[in-house]
């Protein structure tokens, strides 16, 4: 509840339907900008999440669909 007080949201750009991929220069910045967020709060790679899973109710939101989280 309240995420939106406490946390950084690093946001990428496509149609959000799955279809279209992400291009790798946007992912490979995301993940540098997630990867000095870490390290500067001091955080596990585990506590990046994704709009989708936080927002409330469930399936409210659906962003970055098709973004392999675990790769990332």
């Amino acid at each position: 509840t309240g995420c939106n007080d406490f946390t950084v949201g690093v946001c990428l750009s496509n149609t959000n339907t799955g279809q279209e991929p992400y291009p790798e220069r946007q992912v490979a910045a995301a993940a540098d900008v997630c990867a000095r967020l870490c390290r500067h709060f001091g955080l596990a790679p585990a506590a990046i999440t994704t709009h989708a899973l936080v927002a409330t109710p469930a399936g409210r939101k659906t962003d970055p669909l098709g973004l392999d989280l675990a790769a990332f």
